[in-house]
Order: C-alpha cells, then structure tokens, then sequence
C-alpha cells in the first residue's frame, strides 16, 4: 500500500514540476512544451500471471511537443518564424561540436554584422559566392556596407528575408547584394531530442540525424519574416492539469498520513 501511495505522490511531483516549467515559458519565443508519460505498475504473482489489480503509477518519461505555436507579428526584418516542420540551426559553445537546434527566430544583430541568438549562438546557413550558395554551413554575417560602382562606400539601408531563407541586404538606394541562405533541420522523430535549456536542442539517437534544407525544399517549411513563433503552450490546459496534479498530491499525502497512523497504532 504505501508503494501505491509514494508512486501516486512521485507522479504529482513530477507532473506539477513540468507544468511550472510550461507556464514560466508561455511567453518564451519558440517554447515547446513538455508533457508527461506515465504506465501502470503492476506486480507478477508467483505463477507468472500478471494480475488485474495494479499497484500505482510509474513515470515513463517526459516528452516535448513539437506543434506549431501561435505567430506574433513584430515587422522586423530579421524576427523570423517557420511555418512547418523545420528548425533554425545554431553553431553550438566552444568545446561542443554538433549544432544545436531552436525554433526561436528573434535573430539579433551584432556590431560586426553577426546573425546571434540573444545568448550570442550563430545562425547557420550557406553563404554567397560568386559560384553559387556553398555546401557547408558557416555563420552569417551581412557587412554595413559596401562599394558601389563609382568605389564609392554605401550603407546598408535594408535586409529581406525570403520565404527559402534567402538573405539579401541593400545598400544606398539601388545596390543589392545576396548575402547567403539560412538552414534549416528536421528530424524524423523530434520529440526525442534532448532538451538543454533557453530553448535550445540536441539530437540524440532516438531523434535520429538532422536532415539539413532550407525553405524551398519540400518538408523543411518555409520562413515568414516580420513575425517570431510564440510558445505553444496551452495555458487553460496546464492550469487544469495542474490542479488534478494538485489534488492527486493532497489525496496521496492523507493517505500516506493515515497509513503511517494505522502502522504505529499496530505497532503499538
């Protein structure tokens, strides 16, 4: 009995823990929410037959939830969302040497021209050459200006983003120069990906390798400037789930109480 009791109070634990994570991340740019697994216990009897009665709850496992959340619309030129199953592709911190992936679009740019996240990761895609768009991916960067035919120096005046990805930035009134193309990830089972924190992910085995494209490229998405992909957490829902949690966690712990009570009062 107090088996079934302690499993009943672990899964109200774990559930209001995910369920605090969801709602501090409502309003978290690209946020995915979590949800939890969890499966019957039950025990073998001495013939090998499992029986009817089960003996509480275990919790499997935690899972992320990779649908689409709502867009906001911002006007700004480099706050992108993707429409689809795609993820921007992040150059990961020093040391580390596989990307990391986000849905988190609200690109910022630094003094140099550099496309970062707020926390200074590069945006990854193929760059421009005279060539063509090359293969390997590296960080983008669109310079604040440039010459013009007369060897005149101009500024950037403004920078478009495609629906593909494609970057292009203008420079004085006229001149326009293609700077690359952004890239873009999907996994055949991304709900398995590895969960690091300020929205960023991993893959892992389960998740299975990340298929690299870009926005006109079929089942990838397609990029929507002007506007950044809101969390896609339900906020009706989890505070219902939160309050069944809740009172599975109060249930659980007077029973608990009587059951210690009914121990010492056996004791003596």
């Amino acid at each position: 009995m107090l088996g079934i009791i302690r499993s009943g109070i672990n899964v109200a634990q774990h559930e209001l823990s995910l369920v605090s994570n969801n709602l501090a991340n409502a309003k978290t740019t690209g946020f995915k929410t979590s949800a939890g697994r969890f499966h019957d216990q039950y025990s073998i009897a001495l013939d090998g037959i499992t029986p009817a009665s089960g003996m509480g709850s275990n919790i499997a496992k935690s899972s992320r939830i990779h649908s689409q959340g709502a867009l906001i619309q911002t006007d700004g030129a480099l706050d992108l969302s993707v429409i689809g199953n795609g993820m921007f592709v992040l150059g990961p911190p020093e040391g580390i040497n596989k990307p990391y992936y986000t849905r988190d679009g609200a690109i910022n740019l630094d003094e140099k021209g550099n496309l970062l996240t707020s926390d200074g990761l590069p945006y990854l895609g193929r760059l421009q050459t005279e060539n063509g768009l090359t293969q390997n991916l590296s960080s983008i960067n669109i310079p604040f200006s440039t010459l013009n035919d007369n060897g005149e120096r101009i500024l950037v005046s403004n920078i478009k983003v495609f629906p593909s990805g494609i970057i292009e930035a203008t420079y004085g009134m006229k001149t326009v120069k293609r700077i690359g193309q952004l890239a873009l990830a999907r996994f055949s089972n991304p709900s398995e990906l590895k969960e690091l924190g300020t929205n960023r992910f991993k893959e892992t085995d389960k998740s299975g390798v990340p298929l690299i494209g870009s926005g006109d490229e079929d089942g990838f998405g397609k990029f929507q400037a002007g506007s950044i992909e809101s969390s896609n957490t339900d906020v009706s829902n989890e505070l219902t789930t939160m309050i069944k949690a809740q009172q599975l966690f109060s249930g659980a712990s007077r029973l608990l109480q009587t059951e210690v009570e009914m121990v010492r009062s056996i004791m003596g």
